[in-house]
């Protein structure tokens, strides 16, 4: 069905285009500023990418360095390997979530603070973990605090003179 525009509608070709160049003409000014406005708006969420991603960088650089004066710090404090003859001696076997394994002899009195700490220097040891049993699963308060009193020592926490014990990830 073919529609036929009264003569009052009826637009020529010439006519059309010469309407269209005067709307482009007259508008040329706003979209000029809109496609510049959209222009310095990418630059300025890109710079701010860019920069985020910049600031993100550095703050993991500075929490590893931290975390490095830390372990050299805490390696220092873990006591020497005692005598494997010495009664008082307790061997334990640390298994990390990656699945490697770890082995320390540590005396009985000494605190759980030094197993937290030694677990802590280890290379695959996540930042934020616990130190578990297997059976019965329980976690070991070994993890010091800055005010309060050192975590009981391992003979408190009723470890016996062989203990496999778990790195949990908390973040896993």
């Amino acid at each position: 069905m073919m529609m036929i525009l009264p003569p009052s509608l009826t637009v020529w070709p010439g006519e059309l285009i010469e309407k269209l160049e005067r709307i482009l003409q007259d508008n040329e000014a706003s979209l000029i500023a809109a496609r510049a406005e959209r222009e310095e708006r990418d630059f300025t969420q890109t710079l701010r990418r860019e920069q985020d991603a910049a600031i993100l960088n550095s703050l993991k650089a500075d929490q590893e360095k931290e975390r490095e004066r830390i372990k050299e710090e805490l390696k220092i404090e873990i006591p020497e390997k005692p005598a494997v003859d010495d009664p008082d001696v307790i061997r334990i076997v640390l298994k990390l979530p990656h699945g490697s394994r770890n082995e320390k002899i540590f005396l009985k009195n000494q605190s759980l603070k030094f197993l937290y700490d030694f677990a802590f220097c280890h290379e695959d040891c996540p930042d934020d973990f616990h130190v578990v049993t297997n059976f019965p699963r329980r976690t070991l308060p070994c993890e010091p605090s800055k005010n309060g009193p050192d975590p009981p020592s391992f003979e408190e926490a009723g470890l016996g003179k062989n203990e496999m014990l778990f790195v949990q990830d908390n973040e896993a």
